[in-house]
């Protein structure tokens, strides 16, 4: 049980893809209509819109990409671009490996 006031501890990786959820692109604050990646327009097909907890935004492939971009240490950045905000937990070299394997199996 938590005490009032402290943060709820961050997902997982699973758990954060899992409740990923696409976004209209019209339904995007005017001010953040373009991806904090790419920097491309947003629309409701190639680049589709994924908000993040801190209130970023993302493209579908940049999203995707950001997942399975490893840094110099093998880990998966687990940061906003823009504000560097931890959306999930950084997930252990081993468990990278799980995830991907896991993803590859679902195609």
């Amino acid at each position: 049980m938590l005490a009032l006031g402290q943060p709820l501890p961050l997902p997982t990786l699973d758990e954060f893809v899992r409740d990923l959820r696409p976004v209209r692109a019209d339904a995007v604050p005017q001010d953040r209509r373009e991806c904090a990646i790419c920097l491309g327009d947003f629309d409701d097909e190639e680049h589709q819109p994924y908000s993040l907890g801190c209130g970023h935004y993302m493209g579908t492939g940049c999203l995707r990409g950001s997942l399975t971009t490893n840094d110099n240490n093998g880990n998966i950045r687990n940061q906003c671009i823009n504000c560097q905000r931890e959306n999930f937990q950084a997930p252990r070299r081993d468990r990278l490996v799980a995830y991907e394997n896991r993803r590859e199996n679902r195609r």
